[in-house]
Protein backbone atom coordinates (compact mmCIF):
# COMPACT_ATOMS: atom_id res chain seq x y z
CA UNK A 1 0.00 0.00 0.00
CA UNK A 2 1.06 3.39 -0.88
CA UNK A 3 0.17 7.12 0.18
CA UNK A 4 0.86 10.39 -1.02
CA UNK A 5 3.02 12.83 1.10
CA UNK A 6 4.26 16.52 0.36
CA UNK A 7 8.00 17.29 0.79
CA UNK A 8 8.85 20.89 1.42
CA UNK A 9 12.02 21.99 0.45
CA UNK A 10 13.05 26.14 1.93
CA UNK A 11 14.52 27.66 -1.19
CA UNK A 12 13.85 31.60 0.03
CA UNK A 13 13.36 34.00 2.85
CA UNK A 14 9.93 36.36 2.67
CA UNK A 15 8.55 38.57 5.50
CA UNK A 16 4.99 37.15 5.08
CA UNK A 17 3.75 34.45 7.50
CA UNK A 18 5.44 31.36 5.88
CA UNK A 19 8.45 33.43 6.09
CA UNK A 20 9.70 30.75 3.49
CA UNK A 21 9.12 30.09 -0.39
CA UNK A 22 8.80 26.35 -0.27
CA UNK A 23 9.49 23.97 -3.27
CA UNK A 24 7.31 21.17 -3.33
CA UNK A 25 7.01 17.78 -4.75
CA UNK A 26 4.85 14.71 -4.02
CA UNK A 27 6.79 11.53 -3.17
CA UNK A 28 5.46 8.59 -2.58
CA UNK A 29 5.16 6.53 1.29
CA UNK A 30 5.42 2.90 0.98
CA UNK A 31 3.15 1.47 4.04
CA UNK A 32 3.52 -2.45 4.79
CA UNK A 33 0.04 -3.56 6.38
CA UNK A 34 1.91 -6.58 7.97
CA UNK A 35 3.69 -4.79 10.49
CA UNK A 36 1.61 -1.58 10.12
CA UNK A 37 4.35 0.37 9.77
CA UNK A 38 5.73 2.77 6.83
CA UNK A 39 8.64 1.69 4.71
CA UNK A 40 9.59 5.12 3.56
CA UNK A 41 10.62 7.82 6.05
CA UNK A 42 9.26 11.05 6.41
CA UNK A 43 10.47 13.34 3.41
CA UNK A 44 10.11 16.18 5.90
CA UNK A 45 12.13 14.25 8.86
CA UNK A 46 9.64 15.73 11.57
CA UNK A 47 10.24 14.37 14.96
CA UNK A 48 12.17 11.48 15.95
CA UNK A 49 10.41 8.70 14.26
CA UNK A 50 10.91 9.99 10.44
CA UNK A 51 8.80 5.90 10.22
CA UNK A 52 5.56 7.76 11.42
CA UNK A 53 3.51 9.94 9.71
CA UNK A 54 0.10 11.88 10.81
CA UNK A 55 0.32 9.79 14.05
CA UNK A 56 0.36 6.63 12.48
CA UNK A 57 -3.20 7.40 11.04
CA UNK A 58 -2.60 8.09 7.59
CA UNK A 59 -5.93 6.93 6.39
CA UNK A 60 -7.98 9.34 8.78
CA UNK A 61 -5.72 12.08 9.08
CA UNK A 62 -2.85 13.91 6.50
CA UNK A 63 -0.25 16.97 6.46
CA UNK A 64 -0.97 19.30 4.27
CA UNK A 65 1.59 21.31 5.32
CA UNK A 66 4.56 20.16 6.88
CA UNK A 67 4.19 22.46 9.23
CA UNK A 68 2.55 23.15 13.06
CA UNK A 69 1.75 26.27 14.52
CA UNK A 70 1.40 28.21 18.14
CA UNK A 71 -1.37 30.60 19.19
CA UNK A 72 -1.63 32.76 22.26
CA UNK A 73 -4.86 33.13 23.92
CA UNK A 74 -5.93 35.89 25.85
CA UNK A 75 -9.94 35.20 26.93
CA UNK A 76 -11.95 37.86 28.75
CA UNK A 77 -13.55 36.62 32.30
CA UNK A 78 -9.91 34.89 33.68
CA UNK A 79 -8.82 34.52 37.54
CA UNK A 80 -7.30 37.61 39.44
CA UNK A 81 -7.93 40.38 37.40
CA UNK A 82 -9.76 39.26 34.94
CA UNK A 83 -7.84 38.33 32.77
CA UNK A 84 -5.50 35.18 31.36
CA UNK A 85 -3.72 33.84 28.60
CA UNK A 86 -3.02 30.77 27.50
CA UNK A 87 -0.63 29.38 24.54
CA UNK A 88 -1.64 26.90 22.27
CA UNK A 89 0.30 24.21 19.82
CA UNK A 90 -1.79 23.00 16.94
CA UNK A 91 -1.65 20.92 13.59
CA UNK A 92 -4.53 22.95 11.57
CA UNK A 93 -5.08 26.11 12.22
CA UNK A 94 -8.46 25.76 11.22
CA UNK A 95 -8.74 23.77 14.24
CA UNK A 96 -8.20 24.16 17.62
CA UNK A 97 -5.08 23.05 19.22
CA UNK A 98 -4.25 19.67 20.64
CA UNK A 99 -2.10 20.94 23.02
CA UNK A 100 -2.70 23.92 25.91
CA UNK A 101 -0.97 25.22 28.86
CA UNK A 102 -0.89 27.98 31.14
CA UNK A 103 0.98 29.81 34.16
CA UNK A 104 -0.90 29.73 37.44
CA UNK A 105 0.18 30.38 41.05
CA UNK A 106 -0.95 26.80 42.43
CA UNK A 107 -3.03 24.00 40.73
CA UNK A 108 -6.39 25.45 39.58
CA UNK A 109 -7.95 22.38 39.46
CA UNK A 110 -7.48 21.69 43.64
CA UNK A 111 -10.33 22.28 45.47
CA UNK A 112 -12.57 22.36 42.97
CA UNK A 113 -13.85 22.40 38.82
CA UNK A 114 -12.49 23.55 35.95
CA UNK A 115 -15.60 25.96 35.60
CA UNK A 116 -13.95 27.90 38.26
CA UNK A 117 -11.28 29.49 35.97
CA UNK A 118 -13.82 31.47 34.34
CA UNK A 119 -14.31 33.71 37.41
CA UNK A 120 -13.26 37.21 37.50
CA UNK A 121 -12.19 37.26 40.88
CA UNK A 122 -9.31 35.50 42.73
CA UNK A 123 -11.34 34.93 45.88
CA UNK A 124 -14.03 33.33 44.22
CA UNK A 125 -11.09 30.89 42.37
CA UNK A 126 -9.52 30.25 45.49
CA UNK A 127 -6.42 31.21 43.40
CA UNK A 128 -4.58 33.64 45.14
CA UNK A 129 -2.00 36.56 43.63
CA UNK A 130 1.24 34.37 44.47
CA UNK A 131 2.13 31.20 44.73
CA UNK A 132 5.13 28.76 43.83
CA UNK A 133 4.18 28.51 40.26
CA UNK A 134 2.32 25.78 38.15
CA UNK A 135 2.34 24.66 34.59
CA UNK A 136 -1.09 23.53 34.21
CA UNK A 137 -1.77 20.91 30.81
CA UNK A 138 -5.09 21.29 29.25
CA UNK A 139 -5.37 24.97 29.59
CA UNK A 140 -7.93 25.39 27.02
CA UNK A 141 -10.16 28.59 27.22
CA UNK A 142 -13.48 27.37 27.33
CA UNK A 143 -16.04 28.22 24.53
CA UNK A 144 -17.80 31.24 25.55
CA UNK A 145 -13.91 32.69 26.34
CA UNK A 146 -13.22 31.61 22.52
CA UNK A 147 -16.15 34.02 22.16
CA UNK A 148 -14.50 37.42 23.65
CA UNK A 149 -10.82 37.06 23.34
CA UNK A 150 -7.66 38.04 21.43
CA UNK A 151 -5.38 35.50 19.66
CA UNK A 152 -2.50 35.66 17.50
CA UNK A 153 -0.59 32.77 15.90
CA UNK A 154 2.35 31.94 14.45
CA UNK A 155 3.31 28.76 11.79
CA UNK A 156 6.18 26.90 12.79
CA UNK A 157 7.94 23.66 11.84
CA UNK A 158 7.38 20.60 13.33
CA UNK A 159 10.79 20.07 14.97
CA UNK A 160 10.14 23.14 16.84
CA UNK A 161 6.68 22.60 17.76
CA UNK A 162 7.34 19.05 19.07
CA UNK A 163 10.10 20.50 20.96
CA UNK A 164 7.51 22.84 22.84
CA UNK A 165 5.79 20.57 23.35
CA UNK A 166 7.80 18.56 25.37
CA UNK A 167 9.58 21.13 27.27
CA UNK A 168 5.84 22.58 27.93
CA UNK A 169 4.86 18.88 29.14
CA UNK A 170 8.14 18.04 31.23
CA UNK A 171 7.35 21.57 32.99
CA UNK A 172 3.83 20.38 33.78
CA UNK A 173 4.70 16.74 34.86
CA UNK A 174 7.01 18.96 37.38
CA UNK A 175 4.43 20.93 38.55
CA UNK A 176 2.58 18.15 39.39
CA UNK A 177 5.35 16.52 41.35
CA UNK A 178 5.55 20.34 43.60
CA UNK A 179 8.67 21.40 41.14
CA UNK A 180 8.32 24.66 39.75
CA UNK A 181 10.24 26.49 37.26
CA UNK A 182 9.52 29.55 38.60
CA UNK A 183 7.51 31.32 41.34
CA UNK A 184 4.39 33.21 40.55
CA UNK A 185 3.67 36.90 41.48
CA UNK A 186 0.65 38.48 39.80
CA UNK A 187 2.90 41.85 40.08
CA UNK A 188 6.49 40.44 38.91
CA UNK A 189 5.83 37.16 37.37
CA UNK A 190 2.78 35.86 35.74
CA UNK A 191 1.02 34.43 33.16
CA UNK A 192 2.06 36.98 30.47
CA UNK A 193 5.69 36.77 31.85
CA UNK A 194 6.10 32.89 31.64
CA UNK A 195 4.25 32.92 27.76
CA UNK A 196 6.74 36.10 27.48
CA UNK A 197 9.85 33.91 28.43
CA UNK A 198 9.01 30.94 25.92
CA UNK A 199 8.40 33.42 23.02
CA UNK A 200 11.90 34.59 23.71
CA UNK A 201 13.49 31.40 24.03
CA UNK A 202 11.70 29.67 20.81
CA UNK A 203 11.65 33.06 18.39
CA UNK A 204 14.38 35.18 19.51
CA UNK A 205 14.34 36.36 15.25
CA UNK A 206 11.14 37.18 15.05
CA UNK A 207 11.97 41.24 16.20
CA UNK A 208 8.83 41.38 19.31
CA UNK A 209 9.13 44.26 21.00
CA UNK A 210 8.36 42.99 24.21
CA UNK A 211 9.95 46.16 25.45
CA UNK A 212 6.93 47.52 24.90
CA UNK A 213 4.51 45.52 27.66
CA UNK A 214 4.43 47.85 30.79
CA UNK A 215 5.20 45.97 34.02
CA UNK A 216 2.76 44.21 35.56
CA UNK A 217 2.64 42.33 32.22
CA UNK A 218 -0.89 41.79 30.93
CA UNK A 219 -2.31 39.59 28.33
CA UNK A 220 -3.82 42.06 26.04
CA UNK A 221 -0.56 43.77 25.64
CA UNK A 222 0.99 40.98 24.71
CA UNK A 223 -1.49 40.07 22.02
CA UNK A 224 -0.91 43.61 20.92
CA UNK A 225 2.38 43.54 20.33
CA UNK A 226 1.98 39.86 18.86
CA UNK A 227 -0.29 42.05 16.46
CA UNK A 228 2.35 44.05 15.16
CA UNK A 229 4.68 41.51 14.40
CA UNK A 230 5.24 40.31 10.53
CA UNK A 231 5.46 36.68 11.80
CA UNK A 232 2.26 36.56 13.52
CA UNK A 233 -1.61 37.22 12.22
CA UNK A 234 -4.72 36.45 14.05
CA UNK A 235 -8.09 35.83 11.98
CA UNK A 236 -8.41 32.53 13.11
CA UNK A 237 -11.60 30.77 12.14
CA UNK A 238 -12.28 29.01 15.67
CA UNK A 239 -11.79 32.51 17.77
CA UNK A 240 -14.06 35.45 17.70
CA UNK A 241 -12.08 38.73 18.31
CA UNK A 242 -12.86 40.83 20.85
CA UNK A 243 -11.29 44.45 20.93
Amino acid sequence: MVFLATERRLVGITDTLSHGFYEERIVVMTYRLVCGRFLTRDPNEAGRNWLRYCGQNPVGRCDYRGSDYVVIVAPRNGIGTGTHVSIGIGRDPSRTPDSWYGFYPSDPDEGGSSSSRSSSSSSSSGIGSRGRGFVRMGDRPTDSQLEHCRAEYRVVDKPTADKMRNQLLGAAKDSRQGKSPHSYDLEKYNCTDWVIDLLRQYFPNDGINFDHIAHPSKPKSLVDVLGENEHWAGGLPWVRENN
